[in-house]
């Protein structure tokens, strides 16, 4: 393989004004997706009367402690539709790529604690955009549910093109997402506090969720994955 040799000078004036910029559009980012959190937290005394936990307080149960977490389109839908002051990006869901007992899965998680989770025409798009990545790259697919369904203010944006979204289900259904060592996911309960609720294909009851671990697989490869 040939090697790629950079014309770039890092201590040239035009390279450090170019990181400077691209610094500070990273820091308006990250303040956007920390007002989304503030907005959430205002939520946490409900949840917590209710017996409840925050939708990212689930999902940090659920994810392998100290494994990456990527997360994705955080900000969909951003000052779009209900969303007047920006408070609501993400399309009521969030989203990522992380490890589930040592399986590295799709995360999705109705975000209930804006607005019950609903979700928006740029929610469904987010949808469809996930099961896409989840179907290219053989993905399995772990869902939080806990959502009030479609912003009925855009029924007609959503019911329709949701179609998409069940078929997609059903294509990865057929897939059987084998992990990256060819071993299909087999399914654990684990005990968390109440409010940890949700998994595809029905959920679990309220203070339970079900996690996700390779099955035996073929082999010389040993039981329960590796990171």
């Amino acid at each position: 393989m040939p090697v790629i040799h950079s014309q770039l000078d890092p201590h040239s004036p035009q390279f450090l004004q170019n990181r400077e910029a691209m610094l500070a559009g990273l820091a308006q980012i990250r303040q956007l997706e920390q007002n989304l959190l503030a907005k959430a937290a205002e939520a946490k005394a409900k949840f917590e009367k209710r017996g409840q936990l925050l939708p990212r307080e689930r999902l940090n149960l659920l994810l392998d402690p100290g494994a990456p977490f990527l997360e994705l389109a955080s900000l969909a839908g951003y000052k779009l539709h209900d969303d007047k002051d920006g408070s609501q990006a993400g399309g009521g869901l969030i989203a990522g790529i992380g490890y589930v007992s040592g399986v590295r899965v799709l995360v999705v998680a109705n975000n209930s604690a804006i607005k019950g989770g609903t979700i928006s025409p740029s929610g469904l798009k987010k949808s469809l955009r996930l099961q896409q990545i989840a179907m290219e790259n053989k993905l399995p697919v772990v869902t939080l549910a806990e959502s009030g369904g479609a912003n009925l203010n855009y029924a007609a944006e959503i019911f329709v093109e949701g179609a998409r979204s069940f078929a997609n289900q059903a294509r990865m259904s057929a897939m059987g997402l084998p992990d990256h060592r060819g071993a299909r996911l087999g399914h654990r309960r684990r005990r968390l506090p109440a409010g940890a609720v949700g998994l595809r294909s029905g959920g679990a009851r309220q203070g339970q969720a079900v996690s996700c671990r390779p099955a035996p697989a073929q082999g010389r490869h040993r039981r329960g994955g590796h990171r």
